[in-house]
């Protein structure tokens, strides 16, 4: 049982998602904001919206669940919004790697929302944190 005194662990996930948001910053930081996003970039920045909404949809319903017949009860709805992130990402697979720096805040801040909830909740979240990191990062690199 960890005690006051005890010295806390970074976890890899915790340092890989700190690098990631201070590289973020670094490059947000050093190249300038496209006036005017793609058509493409206006669609991830709707999806990315939409998956910010959707998890917070899914935080709400995981801090109702207090019982074990809370659980049960909320079970299909939770199985739901599951799906809806699903479909959201598979439209933001469609989409394509951002084209601004506009669309790549967009899927890096999406990136960092999957990264925090994989950490608690779902595992299989990181591989698409990694993902959209991935893509946004392709945009600052310029591959």
């Amino acid at each position: 049982m960890p005690k006051a005194t005890d010295t806390p662990t970074t976890s890899r996930r915790t340092a890989l998602r700190g690098g990631l948001s201070a590289l973020a910053a670094g490059l947000f930081a050093s190249r300038a904001i496209a006036a005017v996003p793609t058509d493409a970039d206006v669609e991830l920045i709707r999806l990315c919206a939409a998956i910010h909404a959707n998890r917070d949809a899914v935080d709400a319903l995981l801090g109702a669940r207090i019982t074990i017949e809370d659980e049960h009860r909320t079970e299909p709805a939770l199985a739901r919004l599951f799906g809806t992130e699903e479909a959201i990402l598979s439209q933001i697979w469609k989409v394509g790697a951002p084209d601004t720096a506009r669309g790549a805040k967009a899927v890096a801040l999406a990136a960092l929302r999957l990264a925090g909830e994989g950490e608690v909740e779902r595992p299989e979240l990181l591989d698409d944190a990694n993902w959209l990191a991935v893509d946004a990062l392709r945009f600052f690199v310029g591959s």
